[in-house]
């Protein structure tokens, strides 16, 4: 199996925007400085471990995913465990864009109803 190591991370940040990051997924790691609400990123024994502090609930939040999930997904998208939004992706740029792009289409929609 080969590994694309060229992909993207998208997290939302205490405005609700994503702030979108391309570079070499193995540099990941070195974001948390970037990215504040990204508490820690590790790459170990075939799986990332992701610990970040929830913009929306302001609460702590775990993920564990197989590195052979991420190749064969080509995304992975992470949420708020208590409010069900999604608040990060790791993946090609492209899968990322259309995601974000659907989602803030479905609010702007769900807003305009109201």
């Amino acid at each position: 199996m080969v590994f694309e190591s060229n992909m993207s991370i998208a997290v939302k940040n205490e405005n609700g925007e994503y702030k979108i990051r391309k570079g070499c997924f193995f540099k990941f790691k070195e974001l948390n400085k970037e990215i504040t609400s990204l508490n820690s990123i590790k790459i170990f024994n075939g799986e990332i471990i992701l610990n970040i502090q929830c913009p929306l609930c302001g609460e702590s939040h775990y993920y564990r995913y197989s590195l052979k999930e991420l190749t064969s997904e080509g995304i992975l998208i992470g949420g708020c465990e208590e409010i069900g939004i999604p608040i990060f992706y790791i993946g090609n740029y492209e899968k990322i864009m259309k995601k974000i792009f659907d989602y803030n289409n479905t609010n702007k929609n769900i807003y305009a109803m109201l």
